[in-house]
């Protein structure tokens, strides 16, 4: 006959094989609400100890409330003895307020009097889902690749869309306030996006949000009601917090009909526009334009020839040379087309490959500022249109260049080293340089005015490009020390075409300018016509197509210096 196996037997097996598995061995006495675990447990979760009384309430104040009643089920089954084994999953809330997937699995056993009172088991942490996120509860992403892919292999296509939410500035969350808070927020997140997921689709876990998969032919109409009802969630959730966690959450969409790309391919979409709405401001949905996104690969593929071209030292770059004329003798007749004097030259990025044929600096630089490359760029600009002007300065003395600076050059390189090695290397006479700066709102700072201060002790001249284009502060052009004031192409065109107050504008600012010791440089000048118009404010220099567009360094000395050069040369 089987000899039952009493209470304290279980107890000394229990002893010897607590330290000896990875998964946590229990008893559990239902008939005196005891429970004793391996000690082990304690480092993850709040048990009273590793033996405790009072163990069913004790156990629930672990479960999260969404799966208290599954526990409490199992229990009563096991004691109404309708059933001997146990086998459920449970998220726990482990010492961070973590849920854990917990796989329980147990069976009843009869104690030293016979009755089937002791309930043997053991607790496994995520072994019964590993396809789930311990914290949210949702899919992890790998498995939105695998149900897309699956979904590809077998019709050969997909029909449907992806929609991601992210939780906005996740990371300064965690920074600001813990991680615990920023795992609160994915719980919550996670919680909305549940209950905004509709039969027809799926939600993962992917990242710093969520991914919902649609591959039943869905709409965009459908992912944007989805996308407004988990906002309205988020909301809720927050108010019921009493607004102590407050987040927003932005999304992206991209719909497909028949496609035949793999699930990577969709991801570089999906990424792409979500940082669309993030560039944008964010707490708000973006859809995916295929116009657009052939645009920003275009932008990449222009990127990485202009990064080989860097690394090629330099291929392909070159400056082009607009002259700047000598304004003071100029009133717009006939007989000034023959008397212009040139004094200058404005340095022009110009980028040669048989991709693209020759672009521009508008078409590149944003392009360089954007990677950083205007770094590097800008250096070589520096020492290029140096070294021209100490060869011009040969034949003309005080022939002047103009090169302009990017804003990403004076925010995050040492300009100021990079213009003295310039000067050192090419032996221009600083005089004869003219570093131009464009107006933003930056030029305001004590930074900047300190960096122009210190690139006037070296020598050179600062003048302040693109003036009235958009900032136009009137105030900082009586602390910083500039030389000239550079007034656009655009409102010197509206001054001389509309009858307007342009053109009253235009007067204020050259007299103030002035004033202020600073000469002026009217740039867009296309006509003898522009001249009568604009001679009277006295302006200093003069710019334009009427006096030669950007060319490069021989045809300006063939258009602009050959006189100058013969002069020279015949003395």
């Amino acid at each position: 006959m089987e000899k039952n196996i009493t209470k304290n037997q279980l107890l000394y097996a229990y002893s010897l094989l607590k330290d000896y598995i990875d998964e946590y061995i229990y008893v559990f006495n239902l008939e005196e609400d005891t429970y004793t675990i391996s000690d082990k447990i304690l480092d993850t979760f709040n048990f009273p100890d590793s033996s405790f009384s009072n163990a069913a309430m004790e156990l629930l104040k672990l479960i999260i409330p969404d799966d208290r009643a599954t526990y409490i089920t199992a229990l009563d089954k096991l004691r109404s003895g309708r059933q001997k084994d146990m086998s459920i999953v449970c998220r726990w809330i482990d010492k961070r307020g973590i849920p854990i997937l917990v796989s329980d699995v147990a069976r009843l056993m009869p104690d030293e009097n016979g009755k089937e009172v002791l309930l043997m088991g053991r607790i496994s942490l995520n072994s019964s889902d590993q396809r789930k996120d311990p914290l949210t509860g949702l899919f992890k992403k790998d498995f939105c690749r695998n149900d897309y892919e699956k979904e590809r292999n077998n019709h050969g296509h997909v029909s449907g869309f992806i929609l991601k939410i992210d939780i906005d500035n996740l990371s300064d969350i965690n920074e600001q306030m813990g991680y615990e808070t920023g795992d609160a927020v994915l719980r919550i997140a996670a919680d909305c996006a549940k209950r905004a997921c509709p039969p027809n689709m799926r939600v993962y876990r992917v990242d710093d949000g969520f991914a919902f998969l649609n591959l039943v032919e869905g709409t965009s109409a459908d992912a944007k009601r989805v996308y407004a009802v988990m906002k309205r969630l988020v909301a809720k959730a927050e108010k019921t917090t009493g607004y102590n966690i407050l987040f927003t959450i932005s999304g992206g969409l991209v719909a497909f009909y028949r496609e035949t790309a793999p699930y990577s391919d969709v991801v570089q979409k999906l990424n792409y526009v979500m940082r669309q709405t993030k560039s944008n401001g964010c707490n708000m949905l973006t859809m995916f334009s295929a116009t657009d996104y052939s645009k920003h690969l275009d932008r990449l593929n222009l990127l990485e020839h202009l990064r080989i071209s860097v690394r090629n030292n330099f291929e392909g770059f070159e400056l082009y040379y607009q002259p700047v004329v000598d304004a003071r003798p100029l009133k717009g007749g006939k007989e000034d087309k023959t008397n212009v004097s040139v004094i200058g030259a404005e340095a022009l990025l110009r980028w040669h490959h048989p991709e693209y044929n020759l672009l521009g600096a508008n078409e590149i630089i944003s392009v360089l500022e954007e990677c950083g490359l205007i770094i590097p760029l800008g250096r070589w600009i520096l020492l290029t249109a140096f070294t021209q002007c100490e060869i011009w300065n040969q034949y003309k003395p005080d022939f002047r260049m103009s090169v302009n600076l990017s804003y990403i050059q004076i925010e995050k390189s040492d300009l100021l080293f990079d213009v003295k090695m310039a000067l050192e290397k090419s032996g221009v006479n600083p005089k004869n340089i003219i570093l131009e700066i464009t107006e933003s709102g930056y030029i305001e700072s004590s930074e900047m005015k300190k960096l122009i201060d210190d690139l006037s002790a070296l020598g050179v001249n600062i003048d302040i490009d693109d003036f009235g284009t958009g900032y136009s502060n009137m105030r900082y052009l009586q602390t910083i020390h500039a030389n000239t004031l550079k007034l656009d192409y655009s409102i010197i065109h509206k001054a001389v075409s509309e009858e307007s107050n342009d053109m009253v504008i235009v007067q204020y600012i050259t007299r103030m300018a002035h004033e202020l010791g600073m000469s002026v440089c009217m740039e867009g000048i296309e006509s003898l016509e522009d001249i009568q118009k604009l001679t009277f404010m006295k302006p200093d220099k003069f710019q334009g197509y009427l006096f030669g567009r950007p060319v490069n360094a021989q045809t300006f000395v063939d258009d602009n210096l050959s006189r100058s050069i013969s002069k020279r040369g015949s003395k």
